[in-house]
């Protein structure tokens, strides 16, 4: 662990474009502001171990909810065990993951499940992901080893969907949020 500083009147890093981020870094090898700590452990401090907990499990059960509707529409997507990040076919449209912010990598994009995503953001961003796939057609694996045709290997662990794989394996009314 250490700290760096170097003056304004230097040259400031190049910007590195990282896909997986939908950003690009221009900070020194990634580094972070110290007032981004603060608020985390602020947060943590403010909602204790309960709250906490309490966050986790919506996550899962929201990111659960993703998976599902994603794939009760055809869409290949995948969640990993113990995990809130949907992983799925990458949509066409640059507009759509732009306005959902989505982090793209080759064929496939992720959506990390937060605390603030609720099942209604869900179904909108559901309907939008139908409509622009109607308007711009679907991804199909930029390849054999692509990571989207490796969506489906049973060594990532975890459920994955293919298109009409079936109807979603919860009941999503027995515990209404």
């Amino acid at each position: 662990m250490g700290c760096q500083m170097y003056h304004s009147s230097n040259p400031s890093p190049s910007p590195s474009r990282i896909d997986y981020l939908n950003s690009v870094d221009t900070t020194i090898m990634g580094s972070r502001n110290g007032q981004a700590a603060l608020y985390l452990w602020y947060s943590l401090r403010k909602k204790g171990i309960d709250g906490i907990k309490q966050d986790v499990v919506h996550c899962m059960e929201t990111a659960c909810y993703l998976r599902d509707q994603l794939a009760s529409h055809g869409f290949t997507c995948r969640l990993n065990d113990l995990s809130c990040t949907v992983v799925l076919e990458r949509p066409k449209s640059m507009k759509f993951i732009k306005r959902w912010s989505l982090a793209c990598e080759d064929d496939i994009a992720h959506v990390v499940v937060m605390p603030n995503i609720t099942r209604d953001k869900i179904d909108v961003f559901i309907k939008e992901m139908i409509r622009y796939s109607e308007k711009d057609g679907r991804t199909a694996p930029s390849g054999p080893d692509s990571p989207l045709s490796m969506l489906v290997d049973k060594s990532w662990g975890g459920e994955y969907s293919l298109p009409n794989s079936g109807e979603p394996d919860v009941d999503y009314n027995a515990n209404p949020k």
